[in-house]
C-alpha cells in the first residue's frame, strides 16, 4: 500500500517556496539560471540528494543548466557555463541523461553495485533522471544522486516533489520562450537591416549620380579657379594690370572658392545622411517628421524622379515633433516611396508626398500617394503579411510592406492604406505627436 505523498509540514515548506519563487518572478531582475539553483536546492534537500543537475535543452541541445553539490552540512549550487556542458553528458551521469532523451521516460537506479549495467562504479550508490515535461514537451531533465544510500529515491519520496518539480519544468518553458522571443527579435532585426542594404544596392548607382554633380561642380571651380590664380600671379609678376583687374581676378578665384566648398559640403551631406540610412542612431528622440521626409528625398529622390515626371511634395509647416529614430523613419519612407513607384505605369503618373497634423487624433500624418495600378482589391491586412508579394516575378520579396509594417509599430504608430478615387493607391503613415512644436 503506497505510503503518503508528503507530510504537511513537506507541503507548506513547498508552498511557501513556491510563493516565495512568484514574488521573486514578480518583482524582475532575476535569471532562469538564479530560479533553477533555488529550485535545485530546494529539490536536494527534500530528496536527500548529494548531487542534482538540471538541464534546459531546446531543439536537442543543452540551452542552460545549473548543479548543486552537498559540502560541509549544507548544498552548494551553480550554473554551468556554455563551454563546459559536454561534462554534463560525460560518464554514468551522460549514460543516464541519453536513456532518458532517448525513451522520454524517468530511470530509477536502486543500487548501482547490483545493477553493473550502467557502470556508474564509485560514482554514485542510487540516481534518477527524470525528463522535465511541460504540455507535453520535454523542457529538460532533472537528475539525483545519493552517494551513499541505495533506493534514495522511492516513488514516495519524489511523489513529495512533484510541486518542485513541475515548477522547475516551468523555469525552463519561461526560458524558452525568452530564447524565442530573442530569436524572433533577432531576426527581425536581421530583416530589418538586409532590407536597409538591399535598399542601398538597389539605389547605390542613383547616390553615385548625386555625388557626381557635386563634384563635376568642384572639377570646374578647380580649374576656373586655377585659371584666375594664373591670370593674377601673371599680372602681378609683370605688373602692368590695373587695380580693376587685380579685384576682378580675386573674385573670380573667390567665387569658384566658394563653389568648391559648397559642394564639397554636398557630398559630405549625402555621405552623412547615408551614414545614418545604414547605421540609424540606436536610439529614439524627438524628430521633425518633415526633416526625415526631406533628408530621404535629399539622398533617394532620383529614383522617384527616373519614374514619374511629377513627384509633388508638401510639407505642412509648424507641424509637432514625434518620437522616433530616423534611419529607421528613412528606411519606412524609402520603402512606401519605392512601393509607389514600382506601382507606376507611365511617367506621367504622378507621385505626392504630403504631411499634415491630424488634430482630432494628435498625430502626426505622412501620406504617400501614387497614380499607380492600385491595389487590387487587396485588403490592408493582406498587403502588410510577411511574404506575401504581387511582385514575385520581378522580385518582390513581400518584406517590404511588412517591415514598414513593423516599424511603424516599434514608433507607436500605425499605417492606412487608402485607394484613391481616381486611381492609385494613398499610404498612410500615422505617429503620436509628442505635443511639442519644430521651433
Amino acid at each position: 500500500m503506497p505510503g503518503p505523498s508528503a507530510t504537511a509540514p513537506e507541503e507548506t515548506a513547498a508552498l511557501d517556496y513556491l510563493a516565495e519563487t512568484a514574488r521573486i518572478i514578480a518583482a524582475g531582475g532575476y535569471t532562469p539560471e538564479t530560479l533553477l539553483e533555488r529550485a535545485q536546492r530546494h529539490i536536494m534537500l527534500r530528496a536527500g540528494a548529494d548531487y542534482g543537475s538540471i538541464i534546459g535543452e531546446d531543439e536537442g541541445m543543452i540551452r542552460l543548466a545549473v548543479v548543486g553539490e552537498s559540502a560541509n552540512g549544507g548544498i552548494g549550487t551553480r550554473a554551468i557555463p556554455r563551454e563546459a556542458f559536454g561534462d554534463l553528458e560525460a560518464g554514468p551521469r551522460g549514460t543516464l541523461l541519453r536513456y532518458a532523451r532517448a525513451t522520454g521516460k524517468r530511470i530509477a537506479i536502486e543500487d548501482s553495485r547490483e545493477d553493473l549495467a550502467w557502470g556508474a562504479g564509485e560514482a554514485f550508490r542510487s540516481a534518477l533522471c527524470s525528463p522535465l515535461t511541460v504540455g507535453g514537451q520535454v523542457r529538460g531533465y532533472m537528475l539525483l544522486e545519493s552517494w551513499y544510500f541505495p533506493g534514495a529515491f522511492s516513488g514516495q519520496k519524489i511523489g513529495s516533489l512533484e510541486l518542485l518539480v513541475a515548477q522547475a519544468g516551468f523555469i525552463l518553458e519561461a526560458a524558452a520562450t525568452q530564447r524565442l522571443r530573442d530569436s524572433t527579435a533577432e531576426r527581425r532585426e536581421l530583416a530589418l537591416r538586409e532590407d536597409r542594404l538591399v535598399a542601398l544596392g538597389v539605389l547605390a548607382a542613383e547616390v553615385v549620380h548625386e555625388v557626381s554633380n557635386p563634384n563635376h561642380v568642384i572639377r570646374l571651380d578647380a580649374a576656373f579657379g586655377a585659371r584666375a590664380l594664373h591670370g593674377l600671379r601673371a599680372s602681378v609678376e609683370e605688373g602692368n594690370e590695373s587695380g580693376e583687374t587685380v579685384a576682378r581676378r580675386l573674385d573670380e578665384l573667390e567665387s569658384a572658392i566658394g563653389g568648391i566648398e559648397a559642394a564639397s559640403q554636398r557630398i559630405e551631406s549625402i555621405a552623412s545622411e547615408l551614414k545614418g540610412f545604414v547605421h540609424g542612431s540606436g536610439s529614439m528622440g524627438p524628430l521633425d517628421l518633415n526633416e526625415v521626409l526631406s533628408s530621404t528625398i535629399r539622398i533617394f529622390g532620383v529614383r522617384a524622379r527616373r519614374s514619374t515626371e511629377r513627384l509633388e511634395i508638401d510639407l505642412a509647416p509648424g507641424l509637432p515633433l514625434v518620437r522616433g529614430e530616423a534611419g529607421r523613419l528613412q528606411q519606412l519612407i524609402l520603402n512606401l516611396l519605392d512601393n509607389a513607384c514600382e506601382a507606376l505605369e507611365s511617367p506621367r503618373d504622378a507621385i505626392f508626398l504630403t504631411t499634415a497634423y491630424a488634430s482630432e487624433t494628435d498625430e502626426v500624418v505622412l501620406a504617400v500617394e501614387d497614380e499607380g495600378r492600385g491595389m487590387g482589391g487587396l485588403s490592408p491586412e493582406r498587403l502588410a503579411e510577411p511574404f506575401f508579394t504581387t511582385r514575385g516575378a520581378s522580385g518582390g520579396t513581400g518584406l517590404g510592406l511588412h517591415i514598414v509594417s513593423s516599424i511603424a509599430k516599434e514608433h507607436g504608430g500605425r499605417l492606412r492604406f487608402l485607394p484613391r478615387q481616381d486611381r492609385g493607391t494613398r499610404v498612410e503613415l500615422r505617429l503620436p505627436s509628442t505635443g511639442s512644436v519644430v521651433r
